[in-house]
């Protein structure tokens, strides 16, 4: 049962990470205009047109956007729709007909953040439109990394027996560190899991007796569908600190999964 239910919890997490599932509230959206998250917008494009927004983003939660062609006058129109953060693009997406909804990556920003949104419309024809509707998703996750947890000096502090939730991204060549201090002297195992199901993206994940001392006995490669990898057990005394980098290896931004467990 524990094992279907922690199957059942990684899948839930996966699908969190893809898309949020709050409600939304419909409003049309004005050029370089600031935008909330969580609510429903509606944007008009004619040929060659970019249209930006911007938003803040948000505490404790992961941000993805998703948006769709609702109308219009063109058949053959489509947007670049492009998500940046301090100038660096995390990813742009193509919006048509044809694909239906299109959603960027799930991501991690440190909150208070200003983020842009680009719409850029090719393809529509003379004196032509595309009505798109878009969401920027703003979505809670319980113990979720601390950006800028991109080193082991601002590392995301982790205790027993809690399992914790973090994204990371191809985007700006992330590095994922957390650390745990043993409350007691005694063995520990440390476990961590690519939260994707499918698709070809993975990430490494290695284990460092210090800030600075690479563990040669705990590596692991977390490919997506593959399932929890552990450590063997890591003697710690108490008040020992040993730290977890992830590091990407693909093209998406990976959800990943960590938590330690302290054994016999």
């Amino acid at each position: 049962m524990k094992r279907v239910l922690k199957k059942v919890t990684g899948i839930i997490m996966a699908a969190a990470f893809a898309v949020s599932a709050l409600s939304v509230a419909k409003v049309d959206a004005k050029a370089t205009a600031a935008i909330n998250a969580n609510q429903e917008y509606k944007l008009t494009l004619g040929p060659d047109q970019l249209t930006e927004y911007t938003f803040v983003t948000q505490p404790d939660c992961t941000t993805s956007v998703t948006a769709c062609i609702v109308g219009g006058s063109s058949n053959t129109g489509f947007a670049w729709m492009k998500i940046t953060v301090d100038y660096c693009k995390y990813d742009s997406v193509y919006v048509d007909n044809e694909k239906g909804a299109a959603s960027t990556g799930t991501f991690v920003f440190a909150p208070g953040k200003t983020a842009t949104l680009t719409f850029n419309s090719s393809n529509v024809g003379t004196k032509k439109t595309i009505d798109i509707a878009f969401t920027v998703n703003s979505t809670p996750v319980s113990n979720l990394e601390k950006e800028g947890n991109n080193s082991p000096n601002s590392a995301t502090k982790i205790k027993l027996n809690k399992t914790y939730n973090g994204v990371v991204s191809y985007a700006d060549s992330d590095t994922d560190w957390y650390v745990f201090k043993a409350p007691k002297t005694g063995k520990y195992k440390f476990y961590v899991v690519n939260a994707l199901i499918d698709g070809g993206s993975s990430v490494w994940c290695h284990g460092y007796k210090s800030k600075t001392k690479n563990d040669s006995d705990f590596s692991a490669y977390l490919t997506a569908g593959d399932g929890w990898k552990n450590s063997k057990k890591i003697k710690l005394k108490k008040g020992k600190k040993y730290y977890i980098k992830f590091s990407s290896t693909g093209h998406k931004a990976v959800p990943v999964q960590i938590r330690v467990k302290k054994v016999k």
